[in-house]
């Protein structure tokens, strides 16, 4: 993955928890924007940097006028995944959350926590970092 930091400094521990985790749900195929804690903004195909910051930028506006709608799953990786509206998802690290190998449901306090850091991001409004799959990691 080629990742291109946007603020200046260094990416934090949740964030590049964030990048791992949707690089591996994703098979390295899709580029996403970091937007938060744990939380990206996925495209739904590959744009250029200036293209993606606006589609994040975007979507984290419109999820800010919207109901905060979400769905949430148990990733087999063991972490808990919510996705909202306009692409916007977010992951919690299942161990850090008490998830155990036989949930098969999100807890409602886990998945409120994950749609958070969504909201959060959301609400602060400026992308993190772009990662893009590079072209020897395309499936």
């Amino acid at each position: 993955m080629k990742i291109t930091t946007i603020v200046d400094r260094e990416l934090n521990e949740n964030e590049l928890f964030a990048i791992d985790r949707f690089s591996y749900y994703y098979d390295n195929n899709r580029a996403f924007v970091v937007i938060g804690d744990n939380a990206v903004v996925v495209m739904d195909e590959h744009k250029s940097h200036e293209k993606m910051l606006a589609f994040a930028k975007e979507s984290m506006e419109s999820l800010l006028n919207c109901h905060p709608d979400f769905s949430s799953y148990v990733m087999d990786d063991g972490n808990a995944l919510v996705e909202m509206q306009y692409n916007v998802f977010s992951v919690v690290d299942g161990e850090k959350a008490g998830l155990l190998p036989t949930d098969k449901t999100v807890p409602i306090g886990v998945a409120l926590q994950a749609r958070s850091y969504c909201l959060n991001a959301s609400q602060n409004g400026e992308p993190i970092a772009v990662v893009e799959p590079t072209e020897n990691e395309k499936g």
